[in-house]
Order: C-alpha cells, then structure tokens, then sequence
C-alpha cells in the first residue's frame, strides 16, 4: 500500500476513534442528567483554555476503555447491543505504539507492509520488553476496522433513539 494511502486510512481510523469517544461520553453525559434533571449539564462548548467547567462523563478523564464499560453496562441492564470492548486494545496500540516499515532485505520488494507494534512497558531491572500489538495495516484490515467502528459508532447512535432520558 502506498504510504499517502495508509496516511489517508489512518487519519480516518484515529478521526473514527475520536468520534466513537464523543458520542459515548455525550451519551453517558445525558444519561446522568436524564436521571437527576431531564437536561443535559454539559452546556459549556464556548469555554476557553483556563475556564473551569463542570465535571460530566463528556469531561472526565474517563479512559475509553472505563467509557465502554460504563455505556456496555447501560446496554446490558437494557439488553441492547454492546460495543465491542477490542476496540480500546487498538486505540490504545495506535497512542502508545510505533509506526514501522520493516524491511527484511534490500530493495523494494523486501520491504513489508506499515506496521503498527506496541511494545509493554520494562519491568524494574529489565534489558527487554515484550511485543504486546502487532498489525500489519494492510487494506483488508483498515477495512475491517472501518466497519467495526461504523458498527459501534451505530450502536451508540441507536441508543440516542431508544434510551428516554
């Protein structure tokens, strides 16, 4: 794959990711408004570096893994469609992994598609690490994570409709 293709289909990878946070902490947001005021709280868009605004599931410092739990948690208690957990071990392989284009020879033909690698972090004392992620971003694969994320991103989109604040 050419590298201003992989570009391109990572942008949109991370742009996905960023979108499936927001709508899950504005989800959770409402949800914890409907259940005390019927308002959503979070009203401070406009808000500048240095203002303080309201502490809200859109606000916290939450990991999406945590948002997940707290939405699938939700889905569960109304038997509808959770969104699948595996998509924090990508993000999380995306913000802490290295982008790499392994090369097993000379030339061109050697040269092995982009990888994503994430690597654990050294125990005290420790000369290695262990390889924790591995993926060849190859175009199935962008592929698959692209339907993955619409899937997810519609599950959350559908609680809108069918959660009563």
């Amino acid at each position: 794959m050419e590298s201003d293709r992989a570009d391109l289909l990572l942008g949109r990878l991370v742009q996905n990711l960023l979108r499936l946070e927001v709508c899950i902490r504005t989800f959770l947001a409402r949800s914890q408004a409907g259940a005390t005021s019927g308002n959503w709280v979070f009203t401070d868009f406009d808000a500048k570096a240095g203002d303080a605004v309201q502490l809200c599931a859109y606000t916290d410092y939450d990991t999406l893994g945590q948002l997940i739990d707290r939405y699938n948690a939700i889905a569960e208690a109304n038997g509808t469609p959770q969104v699948p957990t595996g998509i924090v071990e990508l993000r999380d392989a995306l913000a802490h992994g290295r982008l790499v284009r392994f090369e097993r020879g000379e030339g061109p033909s050697e040269r092995l598609p982009l990888s994503l690698v994430k690597y654990s972090k050294p125990l005290k004392g420790a000369q290695s690490v262990t390889v924790t992620y591995r993926q060849e971003l190859t175009e199935e694969w962008f592929s698959a994570q692209r339907d993955l994320q619409t899937d997810a991103l519609g599950i959350v989109a559908m609680s809108y409709i069918d959660h009563q604040f």
